[in-house]
């Protein structure tokens, strides 16, 4: 049997070293830049695919033509809500990549 023991915020198997406290407080949390855009592009992607569906049962109509504006090819619609889902992930991606390589440099 295995126990879990919990270690600020952390998990450490019994018969694990429990780092010392200074030495978890002097390493510094960074973002992966390449993670942290895939996982943003997409959440974009099935937001703007899912608004497109929804669009096509006249739900958030004003939204999709905002949208539209700047994705093309973007309308309600299956075919509307992959183009736009291409799109959000291409944008999602360059976004969550600079969001990642800024907090990184601030961090």
């Amino acid at each position: 049997m295995i126990r879990i023991y919990p270690y600020n915020r952390r998990f450490l198997l019994r018969g694990d070293i429990m780092p010392s406290k200074k030495l978890h407080d002097s390493v510094h949390h960074k973002l992966s830049p390449k993670a942290f855009a895939l996982s943003i592009g997409i959440v974009f992607a099935i937001c703007i695919f899912i608004l497109a569906i929804m669009a096509s049962f006249d739900w958030g109509n004003t939204m999709l033509l905002e949208i539209q504006s700047v994705y093309i090819g973007y309308k309600p619609g299956i075919i509307g809500g992959i183009i736009g889902a291409v799109w959000a992930f291409i944008d999602g991606l360059i976004t969550g990549y600079l969001i990642a390589v800024i907090y990184n440099k601030f961090s």
